[in-house]
């Protein structure tokens, strides 16, 4: 008989200061939640039906390929970096988002919010998108990424403006720096130029300065094998 699925196996609870890591078939289409976690550097490298992010403060969070939805709620301070069928943000706070998802990312009573875009992955990211589906998505004429029309579902709340501004490239590449994990290749999909207009980007001459940039950066990225693995046996 197949191995009975451990709930446990599928979510990452108020961790602390801790980095944290799921290897390709670890998840394996699964919903998967990150909830109440601080100062955590935490990759799921692998496909996943639907994850939730939720209560998360300073960290530094790298999803694979998310079949559905991607949500993220009631976090602050947060880098995330995430391919997925739908992205929804509520009452977050000044996060750093890098996305791929087809059409508008939607945020609600957030704000603060930069958005820029994925545009290296880690080697097994193509065979993720196929096994969630995604690829087929991503090659319709409908399915551009439009990270810099993010959908606003409350403009007005909260109060005062300023909910989300589209990253530069230098300030994308900032991001991308600190959440690049080992071996990255470029990701060819639709999306978005940066504003300030360029047509098409060099995917390799990008990898190539997010890569220099991290042998000097004071946050360099940790890899999978570095990390480590959550399991029942450390309480994940």
């Amino acid at each position: 008989p197949p191995k009975k699925l451990d709930p446990k196996d599928f979510r990452i609870l108020e961790r602390k200061g801790e980095q944290l890591a799921k290897r390709s078939g670890d998840v394996n289409g699964i919903d998967f939640l990150i909830d109440g976690c601080e100062d955590c550097h935490i990759i799921i490298l692998d496909h996943v039906a639907q994850i939730f992010i939720d209560y998360c403060k300073r960290c530094t969070i790298v999803i694979g390929a998310v079949a559905s939805s991607a949500f993220i709620r009631n976090c602050e301070n947060c880098r995330i970096k995430v391919i997925c069928g739908q992205l929804r943000t509520r009452e977050c706070v000044d996060c750093d988002l890098l996305v791929q998802v087809p059409g508008q990312p939607i945020i609600e009573s957030s704000k603060g919010m930069r958005f820029g875009p994925v545009l290296t992955a880690y080697p097994d990211c193509e065979k993720h998108l196929e096994e969630a589906g995604l690829r087929k998505r991503f090659e319709t004429d409908s399915a551009r990424c439009q990270w810099t029309k993010i959908y606003d579902f409350s403009p007005s709340n909260p109060p005062g403006g300023h909910h989300w501004s589209a990253l530069s490239r230098a300030e994308a590449r900032e991001v991308a720096v600190v959440l690049a994990q080992p071996d990255e290749v470029p990701l060819l999909l639709p999306r978005d130029p940066f504003l300030e207009g360029e047509e098409e980007e060099a995917g390799g001459e990008v990898k190539a300065k997010c890569m220099e940039d991290a042998a000097g950066s004071s946050a360099p990225s940790v890899s999978i094998e570095e990390a480590s693995s959550c399991s029942l046996a450390d309480g994940g």
